[in-house]
């Protein structure tokens, strides 16, 4: 019987952050649903090109955060970043 071999520490790879961007969806369920399915796997910041007629404020009225997700913007725990321009998101 072969004997197991603790891995070494050094192994252990830390998990990289996901990220997303979201640019040019017209429709805003489509808006919502990217943004539930960012907080479902841990995406820390959500970066928005164009997009000008979405609202991204969690206090403002009519916000198109969907409401489970208001208090974790509000909280600093998920970022919605804006760009007006692909590449100006893209250099950040």
């Amino acid at each position: 019987e072969a004997a197991s071999t603790p891995i070494p520490s050094t192994y252990h790879c830390k998990r990289p952050t996901p990220y997303l961007i979201i640019t040019n969806i017209s429709k805003r369920q489509n808006i919502k649903n990217l943004l539930q399915i960012a907080a479902a796997y841990g995406c820390p910041t959500i970066f928005v090109v164009g997009q000008k007629k979405f609202e991204f404020d969690p206090d403002a009225v009519g916000t198109d955060i969907p409401p489970m997700l208001q208090n974790v913007v509000r909280s600093g725990k998920m970022d919605i970043v804006r760009f007006d321009k692909l590449e100006e998101c893209v250099k950040h």
